[in-house]
């Protein structure tokens, strides 16, 4: 989602093959699989504000304009992407998508769970909420802060042997240390973050294509994510009917 926005497959024209040839990074494909026994994927995003006329009082045309951009490109997402208000409604996703048994263990735990929303080098937005390293982590005691306690609850629905965070946001992965504080909090689990502008897609699969940094505890790698080209043929088929 951050970075511009464009229509199906529109942005999933660059080929970041020679990219990372040239950078001797290694290619990893995008997850299409479905999960294995005892796992789900969740995809959760930053919701954008519809566009109102107070904001337009002087240019009705201006406020035609924003609004028919909107609808185009913000609603056309599959029932499994879900708007989440912040780091409590992300809480909430995830213990949605992993329901407890009688035992009060989770049932399922996540293979995959892509954060959607806007960044920067130093930021990211998980729903509402602006997120950064000292916000989850005071920087003076290494301890977490209230956010950070609260985000680390979903650990409990995650795998470090398995499970990927991705931090779907522009330029995110930049900041090793923000991928290493959510890789701790998380419990150990791989967290990745891109390190160019990103895009959000309306389709089935959303693809975090491009070169990132991915952290698991302290330890980190770059690498170059990239959707392999039969399933980009099947996603474009796909595409011409999106789900509402």
């Amino acid at each position: 989602m951050a970075g511009e926005l464009c229509s199906p497959l529109s942005c999933w024209t660059s080929d970041y093959s020679e990219a990372a040839n040239v950078a001797g990074l290694p290619r990893t494909p995008v997850i299409t699989a479905p999960p294995q026994a005892g796992f789900t994927d969740l995809f959760v995003y930053q919701p954008n504000k519809v566009p109102v006329p107070e904001l337009y009082i002087s240019d009705q045309r201006g406020y035609r304009s924003s609004l028919k951009y909107f609808l185009k490109n913000f609603f056309i997402l599959p029932p499994s992407f879900q708007p989440i208000s912040g780091v409590s409604g992300l809480v909430i996703a995830v213990r949605r998508a992993c329901p407890s048994g009688k035992d009060g263990k989770p049932t399922l735990k996540l293979r995959q769970l892509r954060i959607m929303g806007h960044g920067l080098s130093d930021f990211a937005f998980i729903g509402s909420e602006q997120v950064w390293a000292d916000l989850l982590v005071d920087p003076s005691t290494g301890r977490p802060t209230t956010m950070g306690k609260e985000l680390a609850q979903i650990k409990e629905y995650l795998d470090p042997d398995v499970s990927l965070v991705v931090m779907d946001h522009c330029f995110v992965g930049r900041d090793a240390r923000f991928m290493k504080v959510l890789s701790r909090l998380l419990g150990g689990v791989r967290v990745r973050g891109y390190t160019g502008l990103q895009t959000w897609q309306t389709d089935k699969i959303q693809v975090g294509e491009g070169i990132f940094r991915e952290c698991k505890g302290d330890v980190c790698h770059e690498g170059v994510e990239q959707l392999e080209m039969s399933e980009r043929k099947k996603t474009s088929d796909d595409s011409a009917t999106p789900s509402q």
